[in-house]
């Protein structure tokens, strides 16, 4: 293995999958190439990710940027005496948990691999601002079920063409 090391730099992509209009012009307001300097910066090859997970900075086999949206849903096996823990559900699988009574809760689960360990800002404290606001947004699919599932072609956002 290459122990999570690669030598960048990492581009930032044009396009994002899975995340709303907001999402998508804050992550553009950030650098659009960061730096591996020395061994600060730890990726994650991208074959590795769950489906569904944004890769916002990469290199052709790795990224240190990335989104993960995690939903879950109560367990199905909960009676009146006892509450288990909820269960995990794939956002595609949202719309048949909430057909079932069980509507989906969904969230982000970021990674940004830099040790930040620079005296002064850099580019990856500015990344780390845009991705915190990116990553903090509520999913869609928690105000519109039509996005449980993936539209065959989504609409551009503002300015996309």
């Amino acid at each position: 293995g290459d122990g999570n090391f690669a030598a960048g730099p990492f581009p930032r992509l044009l396009k994002f999958q899975g995340l709303d209009c907001h999402q998508t012009a804050t992550l553009h307001q950030a650098p659009e190439v960061l730096p591996q300097k020395g061994i600060s910066v730890t990726v994650v090859k991208k074959e590795s990710l769950p489906q569904g997970s944004t890769v916002i900075y990469g290199s052709p086999k790795n990224t240190p940027v990335f989104l993960i949206k995690f939903c879950m849903a109560d367990n199905p096996l909960n009676s009146e005496s006892e509450t288990l823990p909820p269960v995990k559900v794939l956002p595609q699988n949202c719309a048949a948990s909430a057909a079932a009574g069980r509507p989906c809760s969904c969230g982000n689960i970021c990674f940004v691999g830099y040790n930040y360990r620079d005296r002064y800002p850099s580019r990856w404290d500015t990344t780390l601002k845009h991705v915190v606001e990116a990553c903090s947004a509520i999913p869609p699919e928690n105000s519109n079920p039509a996005l449980y599932k993936p539209a065959p072609k989504a609409a551009p956002c503002p300015g996309e063409e």
